[in-house]
């Protein structure tokens, strides 16, 4: 008797997370999604300065951090600006904080352009070759049919090859000579 009940609450339970999954997922920057018009309107101009910002990298890069970040306090349920922010912390002085963002981006949208491959970098960088590796899979299978026009983002071999090999090679790097 006892062990029903617990596969019932397992399955209510499992039931409930597969229900709030398929409710989420992206959510738009738009008045259907977000009722206060002026918060709405603050973050659109968050996300407008942070563009700017980010087009100009380098130290412009923690200004757009903060503004995309301004913007994600309003809707952080949105894919494309998960994905700008963890861009901009790829690029910045911290590259692997950018990883959460990342895979919040890739769990939001999976189908979006480049975010599995931007998703191996970060898990790449985070000493996660395993992940790292199935993310540019994933990503490779994506572009096999429509090739991404930045060259870079088709180099999925490479980066497979160069997280296999960080992976094999890790621990005896950590170890002084």
């Amino acid at each position: 008797m006892l062990c029903r009940a617990i596969s019932l609450v397992s399955f209510f339970a499992l039931a409930g997370c597969v229900v709030a999954q398929s409710t989420g997922g992206d959510v738009p920057f738009d008045r259907a999604h977000i009722a206060d018009g002026t918060l709405l309107k603050k973050a659109l101009a968050a996300i407008k300065k942070g563009d700017a910002l980010a087009d100009k990298g380098g130290l412009d890069l923690p200004q757009a951090v903060a503004s995309y970040e301004e913007a994600l306090e309003v809707n952080p349920d949105n894919a494309e600006l998960n994905l700008k922010l963890g861009v901009c912390m790829l690029n910045g002085p911290q590259p692997t904080s950018a990883l959460a963002k990342i895979q919040r981006a890739a769990e939001l949208d999976p189908a979006m352009a480049r975010v599995h491959f931007l998703l191996g970098y970060a898990l790449q960088l985070n000493a996660k070759w395993d992940e790292a590796i199935a993310e540019y899979t994933r990503h490779g299978q994506m572009i096999r049919l429509s090739p991404d026009p930045d060259r870079t983002y088709n180099m999925v071999d490479k980066h497979i090859a160069g997280a296999g090999t960080a992976r094999s090679t890790w621990p005896r790097r950590c170890v002084p000579p």
